[in-house]
């Protein structure tokens, strides 16, 4: 599922070029931010994509101050595996889970962004620990092109199953809201169940209902809702 994933960044010359850290880590894609509007994160008192394009970079999972997606894949696929990360800070080192990392907007130091780090802290280490031997996990990403672009949705799930029954679920939507988006609701009605034929259907039905899609970015909901069948029909066929 990890290696899927960061398959899947941008493309293999910049891949090439960076680094997990840089992918957790980096600023949101908004095109008002980029094209110097006076947005929240621009130190303005607006967020231009809550009311314009907000077809591709913006939240359906609603927001605060800005309504940009995080746009990293990694965080996505970590979540699933529990993983934690380390930064060194002028305290001493500080632990927290990739959640807690990326928890959405936050005003840090003075500025909003997706993640926790302050201006004097260095992300210097990502602890993932090792699965166990009855995982099963899948890595699904729609976008508009095969490299380069960001995701319009993608979704990162971990099963351990234990007779076939789901013992334990991880599913984390990303592409969708201002943070990698667990869904514990879906979580929770997995764990018990066999993953049977008409199990898949009951599953996305209760995926995302607290959706709060804007203007003219509904489908990202729907395209999240279909990668979850996708993943969880891949799964049911490797057992």
């Amino acid at each position: 599922m990890l290696v899927k994933a960061i398959g899947m960044i941008s493309s293999p010359e910049l891949r090439n070029a960076s680094t997990i850290g840089g992918d957790l880590l980096q600023e949101v894609w908004c095109q008002y931010l980029r094209g110097g509007y006076s947005c929240w994160r621009n130190g303005g008192y607006l967020c231009y994509g809550a009311i314009g394009d907000n077809s591709y970079y913006h939240s359906a999972m609603g927001g605060r101050l800005c309504y940009a997606v995080y746009p990293g894949d990694a965080a996505t696929a970590l979540i699933p595996l529990d993983a934690t990360v380390k930064l060194a800070t002028a305290a001493g080192t500080k632990e927290l889970t990739v959640e807690q990392l990326v928890p959405g907007d936050m005003m840090v130091d003075g500025r909003i962004q997706s993640h926790v780090v302050r201006s004097n802290e260095i992300l210097t280490e990502v602890v993932i620990p090792p699965p166990t031997p009855d995982a099963k996990m899948s890595f699904e990403k729609l976008r508009p092109r095969g490299v380069w672009d960001f995701a319009m949705a993608s979704l990162a799930m971990s099963l351990r199953l234990r007779s076939d029954a789901v013992e334990d679920a991880r599913v984390v939507f990303g592409g969708i809201a201002g943070r990698p988006l667990r869904e514990r609701t879906v979580e929770a009605f997995l764990k018990g169940k066999t993953l049977g034929a008409g199990l898949v259907d009951e599953v996305v039905s209760r995926a995302l209902v607290d959706a709060a899609p804007l203007k003219y970015n509904a489908m990202k909901i729907e395209m999240a809702k279909g990668l979850l069948a996708s993943g969880l029909e891949k799964l049911r066929t490797q057992l």
